[in-house]
């Protein structure tokens, strides 16, 4: 996924080369078909981003899917992805906050817990996140991009005079919108990334191309 971000010292990153050891092979992305990952007998969910629904639902991925949750960032979707907490303080937060748990860990999901757990099927990054957009009912249009996928915060309308010289000259003439990061004050803009973005949703079914 490219996309563009610059840093206040004027280098031009991707968030791909910020989250190491956790990039996404762009061909790993197809369809598939699977049954239901979610554990019936535990708490309903309370927080479902269904079309009629006017609460996001809030996720916890394990260090399993660092891959699935930077695609939930990018989808707009509040996902928590530490890999130095320990799985009781991931539980703890998961309760605090009453996310969802994400996991590949088929023991977990064997225990009753007082929130929603998801066991997800694959070990790929496109099936993943099909299995939950599905099963959550999320949108996976209207909220993209609106969340740094680095920092898991609400990306900021920022004034095109204020970064005029924070962006390459081209992009700010070429560009009328652009948004920072308040955390870590990475700029975003619009790019080919974001015609990728449908094209790669849609070979996994999840929106059209019109």
């Amino acid at each position: 996924m490219e996309l563009f971000a610059i840093s206040q010292d004027g280098g031009e990153e991707t968030k791909q080369e910020e989250m190491k050891g956790q990039r996404e092979d762009e061909g790993e992305f197809q369809t598939f078909h699977s049954d239901s990952g979610v554990r019936k007998k535990h708490t309903p969910f309370t927080m479902c981003a269904g079309e009629s629904s006017s609460v996001l639902t809030k996720f916890l991925a394990d260090g399993m899917l660092g891959r699935l949750a930077r695609w939930l960032r990018l989808l707009g979707y509040d996902t928590v992805f530490q890999t130095n907490r320990s799985k009781e303080k991931l539980v703890q937060l998961a309760i605090e906050e009453n996310r969802v748990f994400l996991t590949r860990d088929r023991k977990f999901t064997q225990r009753e817990w007082p929130f929603s757990v998801v066991y997800v099927f694959s070990e790929n990054p496109g099936e993943q996140l099909k299995q939950v957009v599905v099963e959550m009912k999320l949108d996976p249009l209207s909220r993209r991009f609106s969340l740094c996928s680095l920092c898991n915060v609400p990306v900021q309308n920022v004034e095109r005079e204020r970064i005029v010289d924070s962006v390459p000259r081209d992009v700010w003439k070429r560009e009328k919108s652009f948004w920072e990061c308040p955390r870590c004050r990475r700029i975003y803009w619009k790019g080919g990334h974001w015609r990728r973005m449908e094209e790669r949703l849609a070979v996994l079914g999840l929106c059209k191309i019109e």
